[in-house]
């Protein structure tokens, strides 16, 4: 049973532990009896731990502002050209030699 906050017009706000299926109903005020509507509440974020806090931050954050990379600020390795996947010997014994395209775009199908 979760707990669930209620406010009485008079009295102000309580919380009362409740049935999820009986959460939406009104409570009577604990000191005046009167009914109670359920109020809105923030989730208690306090309880999660800290990195998975961190993690939801950052994910918000990034909905805004994501992050831009610009090649400029990507590694200057010169040995790596492009995407060369390696080769896997049971496709080569069984299709023998496929003549590779050495085009900028290895992704399409030559004719």
């Amino acid at each position: 049973m979760p707990p669930y906050d209620y406010e009485c017009e008079t009295c102000g706000a309580f919380r009362e532990w409740r049935n999820m299926s009986q959460s939406g109903e009104r409570v009577p005020c604990p000191t005046c009896l009167r009914p109670a509507p359920q109020c809105i509440a923030a989730p208690m974020l306090a309880v999660l731990p800290r990195n998975t806090r961190i993690a939801h931050e950052r994910n918000e954050r990034s909905a805004h502002e994501p992050k831009v990379g610009r090649r400029e600020h990507l590694p200057q390795d010169k040995s790596h050209r492009g995407h060369a996947p390696p080769r896997n010997p049971k496709l080569a014994r069984e299709f023998g030699h496929v003549q590779e395209s050495h085009s900028h775009r290895p992704w399409m199908v030559g004719h």
